[in-house]
Protein backbone atom coordinates (compact mmCIF):
# COMPACT_ATOMS: atom_id res chain seq x y z
CA UNK A 1 0.00 0.00 0.00
CA UNK A 2 1.49 3.32 -1.10
CA UNK A 3 0.76 6.80 0.86
CA UNK A 4 2.58 10.05 -1.00
CA UNK A 5 2.16 12.90 1.88
CA UNK A 6 2.82 16.59 1.74
CA UNK A 7 1.80 18.28 5.07
CA UNK A 8 -0.37 15.77 6.28
CA UNK A 9 0.56 15.60 9.51
CA UNK A 10 -2.43 15.52 11.25
CA UNK A 11 -4.45 12.62 9.21
CA UNK A 12 -1.51 9.79 8.56
CA UNK A 13 -1.27 8.71 12.21
CA UNK A 14 -5.61 8.14 11.90
CA UNK A 15 -5.31 6.42 8.28
CA UNK A 16 -2.36 3.99 9.31
CA UNK A 17 -4.70 3.18 12.42
CA UNK A 18 -7.41 2.78 10.33
CA UNK A 19 -5.72 0.45 7.71
CA UNK A 20 -4.32 -1.79 10.01
CA UNK A 21 -7.31 -2.72 12.17
CA UNK A 22 -8.67 -3.05 8.80
CA UNK A 23 -6.49 -5.64 7.93
CA UNK A 24 -6.13 -7.09 11.13
CA UNK A 25 -9.61 -8.00 11.29
CA UNK A 26 -9.56 -8.81 7.38
CA UNK A 27 -6.56 -11.18 7.81
CA UNK A 28 -4.74 -9.20 5.43
CA UNK A 29 -1.17 -9.38 4.82
CA UNK A 30 0.10 -5.74 4.58
CA UNK A 31 3.32 -3.11 3.93
CA UNK A 32 2.24 0.25 4.09
CA UNK A 33 4.98 2.58 1.91
CA UNK A 34 4.95 6.10 3.22
CA UNK A 35 6.71 8.21 0.71
CA UNK A 36 6.74 12.04 1.97
CA UNK A 37 7.98 14.61 -0.10
CA UNK A 38 10.33 16.98 2.86
CA UNK A 39 6.74 17.87 4.77
CA UNK A 40 7.47 21.35 6.18
CA UNK A 41 4.75 20.35 8.78
CA UNK A 42 6.40 17.32 9.96
CA UNK A 43 5.06 14.97 8.50
CA UNK A 44 8.34 12.99 7.75
CA UNK A 45 9.04 12.78 11.56
CA UNK A 46 5.19 11.52 12.35
CA UNK A 47 5.78 8.74 9.66
CA UNK A 48 9.49 7.75 10.77
CA UNK A 49 8.10 7.38 14.39
CA UNK A 50 5.15 4.82 13.24
CA UNK A 51 7.60 2.73 11.26
CA UNK A 52 9.45 2.42 14.58
CA UNK A 53 5.94 1.53 16.12
CA UNK A 54 5.03 -0.67 13.41
CA UNK A 55 6.82 -3.12 11.43
CA UNK A 56 4.84 -3.38 8.46
CA UNK A 57 5.63 0.11 7.79
CA UNK A 58 8.31 1.49 5.88
CA UNK A 59 8.95 5.10 5.23
CA UNK A 60 10.91 7.14 2.61
CA UNK A 61 11.92 10.58 2.76
CA UNK A 62 12.61 12.33 -0.03
CA UNK A 63 14.76 15.86 0.18
CA UNK A 64 12.28 17.59 -1.83
CA UNK A 65 9.09 18.28 -3.27
CA UNK A 66 8.56 16.01 -6.38
CA UNK A 67 5.04 15.38 -7.17
CA UNK A 68 2.37 12.69 -6.65
CA UNK A 69 3.11 10.94 -9.78
CA UNK A 70 7.20 10.53 -9.05
CA UNK A 71 6.42 9.38 -5.74
CA UNK A 72 3.97 6.51 -6.87
CA UNK A 73 6.42 5.52 -9.55
CA UNK A 74 9.27 5.06 -6.64
CA UNK A 75 6.86 3.27 -4.57
CA UNK A 76 5.63 0.86 -7.45
CA UNK A 77 9.32 0.45 -7.69
CA UNK A 78 9.91 -0.60 -4.32
CA UNK A 79 6.73 -2.62 -3.67
CA UNK A 80 7.73 -5.19 -6.93
CA UNK A 81 11.11 -5.37 -5.79
CA UNK A 82 9.67 -6.83 -2.54
CA UNK A 83 7.10 -8.96 -4.82
CA UNK A 84 3.54 -7.47 -3.77
CA UNK A 85 1.09 -9.24 -5.13
CA UNK A 86 -1.15 -6.51 -4.97
CA UNK A 87 0.04 -2.66 -4.53
CA UNK A 88 -2.96 -0.10 -3.31
CA UNK A 89 -3.34 3.86 -4.20
CA UNK A 90 -4.82 5.84 -1.29
CA UNK A 91 -4.88 9.49 -0.25
CA UNK A 92 -3.63 10.22 3.24
CA UNK A 93 -5.98 12.89 3.60
CA UNK A 94 -8.79 10.64 5.19
CA UNK A 95 -10.72 11.31 1.82
CA UNK A 96 -10.93 7.75 1.24
CA UNK A 97 -12.13 5.11 4.16
CA UNK A 98 -9.89 1.89 4.40
CA UNK A 99 -12.68 0.16 5.31
CA UNK A 100 -13.29 -0.57 1.71
CA UNK A 101 -9.96 -2.43 1.22
CA UNK A 102 -11.73 -5.49 1.33
CA UNK A 103 -14.13 -5.23 -0.84
CA UNK A 104 -11.06 -3.85 -3.53
CA UNK A 105 -9.35 -7.08 -2.78
CA UNK A 106 -12.59 -9.09 -3.52
CA UNK A 107 -12.97 -7.27 -6.96
CA UNK A 108 -9.29 -8.05 -7.42
CA UNK A 109 -9.91 -11.60 -8.15
CA UNK A 110 -11.49 -11.38 -11.70
CA UNK A 111 -9.41 -8.01 -12.07
CA UNK A 112 -5.92 -6.81 -13.28
CA UNK A 113 -6.80 -3.38 -11.81
CA UNK A 114 -9.99 -1.37 -9.74
CA UNK A 115 -10.76 1.46 -9.72
CA UNK A 116 -12.71 2.91 -6.83
CA UNK A 117 -14.92 5.24 -8.35
CA UNK A 118 -17.13 8.65 -6.79
CA UNK A 119 -19.54 8.76 -9.62
CA UNK A 120 -21.34 4.72 -9.74
CA UNK A 121 -24.33 3.73 -8.66
CA UNK A 122 -23.85 3.88 -4.39
CA UNK A 123 -20.97 5.83 -4.91
CA UNK A 124 -21.05 9.66 -2.97
CA UNK A 125 -19.13 12.70 -2.72
CA UNK A 126 -19.36 14.85 0.76
CA UNK A 127 -18.74 18.24 1.46
CA UNK A 128 -17.54 19.81 -2.09
CA UNK A 129 -19.11 22.22 -3.39
CA UNK A 130 -20.57 22.73 -6.94
CA UNK A 131 -17.71 23.65 -8.31
CA UNK A 132 -15.22 21.74 -7.54
CA UNK A 133 -17.50 18.81 -8.36
CA UNK A 134 -18.03 20.69 -11.78
CA UNK A 135 -14.17 20.57 -12.46
CA UNK A 136 -13.98 16.65 -11.70
CA UNK A 137 -16.89 15.63 -13.67
CA UNK A 138 -15.85 18.20 -16.87
CA UNK A 139 -12.27 16.56 -16.86
CA UNK A 140 -12.88 12.92 -16.57
CA UNK A 141 -15.75 13.39 -19.06
CA UNK A 142 -13.11 14.99 -21.20
CA UNK A 143 -10.52 12.87 -20.58
CA UNK A 144 -12.64 9.39 -21.53
CA UNK A 145 -14.14 10.57 -24.35
CA UNK A 146 -10.92 12.16 -26.08
CA UNK A 147 -8.95 8.44 -24.83
CA UNK A 148 -12.23 6.73 -25.60
CA UNK A 149 -12.27 4.68 -22.31
CA UNK A 150 -15.20 3.92 -20.73
CA UNK A 151 -14.42 4.03 -16.93
CA UNK A 152 -16.33 6.99 -14.82
CA UNK A 153 -13.24 7.89 -12.49
CA UNK A 154 -9.98 8.27 -13.92
CA UNK A 155 -8.56 10.66 -11.25
CA UNK A 156 -9.56 8.44 -8.46
CA UNK A 157 -6.71 8.43 -5.92
CA UNK A 158 -8.09 4.68 -4.27
CA UNK A 159 -7.31 2.15 -6.77
CA UNK A 160 -6.03 -1.76 -6.44
CA UNK A 161 -3.41 -2.79 -9.23
CA UNK A 162 -2.06 -6.52 -9.85
CA UNK A 163 1.72 -6.31 -9.72
CA UNK A 164 2.01 -8.96 -12.23
CA UNK A 165 0.28 -6.93 -14.63
CA UNK A 166 2.20 -3.65 -13.72
CA UNK A 167 5.69 -5.27 -14.41
CA UNK A 168 4.08 -4.78 -17.64
CA UNK A 169 4.18 -0.92 -18.04
CA UNK A 170 7.27 1.51 -18.66
CA UNK A 171 6.72 3.04 -15.36
CA UNK A 172 9.79 5.63 -16.48
CA UNK A 173 7.43 6.57 -19.48
CA UNK A 174 4.64 8.55 -17.28
CA UNK A 175 6.13 11.71 -16.65
CA UNK A 176 2.94 13.36 -15.52
CA UNK A 177 2.72 14.15 -11.54
CA UNK A 178 -0.83 14.93 -10.63
CA UNK A 179 -4.11 13.72 -11.62
CA UNK A 180 -2.66 13.32 -15.06
CA UNK A 181 -0.39 10.52 -13.82
CA UNK A 182 -3.76 8.90 -12.39
CA UNK A 183 -5.56 9.22 -16.46
CA UNK A 184 -2.04 7.89 -17.82
CA UNK A 185 -1.95 4.54 -15.40
CA UNK A 186 -5.22 3.89 -16.75
CA UNK A 187 -5.20 4.29 -20.18
CA UNK A 188 -2.07 2.47 -20.38
CA UNK A 189 -3.82 -0.49 -18.81
CA UNK A 190 -6.87 -0.24 -20.76
CA UNK A 191 -4.64 -0.10 -24.23
CA UNK A 192 -3.11 -3.45 -23.27
CA UNK A 193 -6.59 -5.33 -23.18
CA UNK A 194 -6.12 -5.96 -19.13
CA UNK A 195 -8.91 -6.64 -16.76
CA UNK A 196 -10.63 -3.00 -15.47
CA UNK A 197 -13.36 -2.61 -12.80
CA UNK A 198 -15.00 0.11 -10.46
CA UNK A 199 -16.56 -0.12 -7.42
CA UNK A 200 -18.43 2.51 -5.15
CA UNK A 201 -16.45 4.41 -2.87
CA UNK A 202 -17.35 7.28 -0.18
CA UNK A 203 -15.05 10.21 -0.82
CA UNK A 204 -15.31 12.96 1.89
CA UNK A 205 -13.25 15.64 1.55
CA UNK A 206 -10.45 15.94 3.61
CA UNK A 207 -10.80 17.19 7.36
CA UNK A 208 -7.88 19.40 7.73
CA UNK A 209 -4.75 20.69 5.51
CA UNK A 210 -4.93 21.76 2.10
CA UNK A 211 -6.02 20.51 -1.49
CA UNK A 212 -2.85 19.57 -3.32
CA UNK A 213 -5.38 20.47 -6.83
CA UNK A 214 -3.87 23.36 -8.26
CA UNK A 215 -4.56 24.93 -11.73
CA UNK A 216 -0.98 23.79 -13.01
CA UNK A 217 -1.95 20.00 -12.02
CA UNK A 218 -5.43 20.64 -14.48
CA UNK A 219 -2.98 22.00 -17.07
CA UNK A 220 -1.29 19.13 -16.57
CA UNK A 221 -3.36 16.90 -17.64
CA UNK A 222 -5.55 18.50 -20.01
CA UNK A 223 -2.04 18.20 -22.21
CA UNK A 224 -1.06 14.90 -21.38
CA UNK A 225 -4.60 13.39 -22.71
CA UNK A 226 -4.44 15.37 -26.21
CA UNK A 227 -0.44 13.74 -26.06
CA UNK A 228 -2.17 10.17 -25.18
CA UNK A 229 -4.77 10.87 -27.79
CA UNK A 230 -1.97 11.28 -30.49
CA UNK A 231 -0.48 7.95 -29.34
CA UNK A 232 -3.20 5.62 -29.72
Amino acid sequence: MIIPTYNEKESLPLLIEEILSVCKKARINEKILIIDDNSPDGTGEIARALQKKYASIYTYNRKSKKGLGSAYRFGFSKALQENAAFIFEIDADLSHNPRSIPRFLRAMQENDLVLGSRYIPHASVKNWNTVRQCISRAGIYYARKVLDIPFTDLTTGFRCIRASKLRTIDLASIQTEGYGFQIELVHLFHQKNLRIAEIPITFIERRSGKSKFSKQIAFEAFKKVIELRKNI
